[in-house]
């Protein structure tokens, strides 16, 4: 029979691994066929939940969250969250993927308005 610290330990690996996955996907998301996307807001709906996610719905109803990311050394979300103002136009960089079932969105972490 298995250990349970053995199938504990494959099991931390697997989160782990996950995360890191999600966290350096580096998904740039584009209107046409380039890698980026200009984005209107529709609306900003502030913290979000437990972890305090930032989350914006641009004008397609498409959901982004905007959140620090460690792994790419970005600990300014409160900052850009502030950049962003409702009717305005942006081109965004993300980086993750839409998950439904861990309620993961992509992130979004560059931002200049056009």
């Amino acid at each position: 029979m298995v250990e349970f610290s053995t199938v504990l330990t494959l099991l931390v690996i697997i989160i782990v691994g996950c995360a890191v996955a999600f966290s350096l996907s580096g998904a740039v998301i584009s209107v046409t066929v380039s890698e980026e996307k200009n984005i209107t807001i529709q609306e900003k709906l502030g913290a979000h939940g437990e972890n305090g996610m930032y989350l914006v719905i641009d004008t397609e109803d498409n959901v982004y969250s905007v959140e620090d990311n460690y792994l790419l050394g970005s600990f300014d979300a409160s900052n850009r969250y502030a950049k962003l103002k409702s009717e305005h136009n942006y081109h965004i960089k993300t980086v993750g993927i839409r998950n439904t079932f861990l309620t993961w969105y992509p992130n979004i972490i560059e931002i200049k308005e056009i």
